[in-house]
C-alpha cells in the first residue's frame, strides 16, 4: 500500500515536471517570436519616420517651386 502511494507521488511529480519543461520550452519559443516582432516594429517605425520626412522636404520643394512657377508667370504678364 505505502509503495503504491510512494509511486503514485512520485509518478505525479514526474509528469508535473514534464510539464513544467515543456511550459518553459514555449516560453522560449515565445521569447524569440517576441524580440522579431520587436525589431520588425522597430524598422517600420523607421522607415514610417524617414517617408514622413521625406514627404515633408518634397511638399516643400513643390510648394517652392509653384511659387516660382507663378512669380515667372507675374514677370511674362507685366
Amino acid at each position: 500500500m505505502m509503495d503504491k502511494m510512494i509511486n503514485y507521488i512520485f509518478s505525479t511529480l514526474h509528469d508535473s515536471e514534464n510539464a513544467v519543461k515543456y511550459m518553459e520550452r514555449q516560453l522560449k519559443g515565445q521569447t524569440k517570436i517576441n524580440k522579431r516582432i520587436a525589431i520588425f516594429a522597430l524598422i517600420m517605425t523607421t522607415y514610417a519616420v524617414l517617408a514622413e520626412i521625406n514627404n515633408q522636404e518634397r511638399d516643400k520643394k513643390i510648394k517652392k517651386l509653384r511659387n516660382e512657377l507663378e512669380e515667372l508667370k507675374r514677370t511674362e504678364g507685366e
